[in-house]
């Protein structure tokens, strides 16, 4: 018979948890959740792997910003030692090559409308393509949802019913974490 997975279990990577020492007791106290309370330490889990994501999430747009400076230097060795066609560069297990592109932006001043219609208007309409905003949308039924104090049975009854039909509104959970802002005089504890 199918059971539905506990939701306390082990971490399938324990090699991902950042290896802290806890004290359950300063963490129960913190928390609300007895010591003894299995969820006490996959919340810790949860927290540890969020601050560690932030880290890495951190680091990785330092290198980015560190990459970028670097580019033009780099564009001109390739330029100076090779023209369009030059060969890519091996170096510590990675292959540094030069990629070109063309990307098409406005410039300044312009907004997304001017672009529209300047495309209508040089014959290349075929580039535009009608879209929605999936944000705005939800943005919307929130709203319809607030102005009726309750949440009705079904989020699309909110909707006119030929959008009910074919888009799914219902809200989606999930845990998330963000480092916690102390406050004087409360406890935080690390």
């Amino acid at each position: 018979m199918f059971s539905e997975p506990d939701p306390f279990e082990p971490v399938p990577d324990p090699d991902l948890i950042v290896a802290e020492p806890l004290d359950l007791f300063a963490e129960a106290r913190s928390s609300g959740i007895a010591p003894d309370d299995p969820a006490l330490t996959r919340f810790c889990d949860f927290a540890l792997l969020a601050a560690e994501k932030s880290r890495l999430e951190a680091r990785v747009k330092q290198i980015d910003e560190t990459m970028k400076r670097m580019q033009s230097g780099l564009l001109g060795y390739f330029e100076e030692h090779g023209g369009p066609l030059e060969k890519p560069i091996h170096v510590k297990g990675m292959t540094v090559f030069r990629r070109s592109g063309i990307y098409p932006a406005l410039k300044p001043g312009y907004t997304h409308w001017d672009a529209l219609a300047a495309l209508r208007a040089g014959g290349l309409g075929h580039f535009i393509f009608e879209t929605y905003n999936k944000s705005s949308l939800g943005d919307h039924v929130r709203g319809l949802r607030d102005l009726q104090q309750l949440p009705p049975p079904s989020m699309g009854a909110l909707l006119p019913p030929a959008v009910a039909r074919i888009f799914h509104v219902e809200p989606i959970a999930s845990v998330q974490a963000r480092r916690s802002k102390v406050k004087k005089g409360d406890q935080h504890v690390r």
